[in-house]
């Protein structure tokens, strides 16, 4: 186990899931907004965030979700883990990454923050879920 820290909430965290927070954030302010002039699509903002954090990351969502352990609930997961969606044929389409308190960043149309939840992202701007959860990955133990 890693030692317990405060993150700047004062909450306790372990180390590590500190890191993945803080590179999330990081991710939004000196990835994301700058990206979205040009445009990036959700795999692409994934491989981005965990290359610039030392990880390789395959270029296709699909592809994405073939690696890490497999988490089984969401409760369990820790910012910086990836969830993956898919489409009614069962593939999988879409990905983000895991934040705190059931949120998710992803690139859909823009770099945004939605709600997370059992059933998929909660967009609250149209009242909706716009991706179903399919499968949830830690990535970096």
């Amino acid at each position: 186990a890693y030692p317990q820290r405060k993150d700047r909430e004062g909450y306790d965290r372990q180390d590590s899931q500190s890191d993945h927070a803080d590179r999330c954030e990081q991710a939004y302010n000196d990835v994301a907004q700058p990206l979205e002039s040009f445009g990036i699509d959700c795999s692409g903002f994934t491989q981005m965030v965990y290359r610039l954090a030392g990880h390789y990351l395959p270029r296709d969502a699909s592809q994405q979700a073939k690696k890490g352990t497999t988490l089984s609930f969401l409760e369990e997961c820790t910012p910086g883990d990836l969830a993956f969606f898919d489409n009614a044929e069962g593939a999988i389409t879409h990905v983000g990454i895991v934040l705190d308190d059931f949120h998710i960043i992803h690139a859909s149309g823009r770099v945004r923050v939605d709600g997370l939840d059992h059933s998929g992202i909660y967009n609250a701007e149209l009242g909706r879920h716009t991706h179903k959860l399919r499968v949830l990955k830690r990535i970096i133990d």
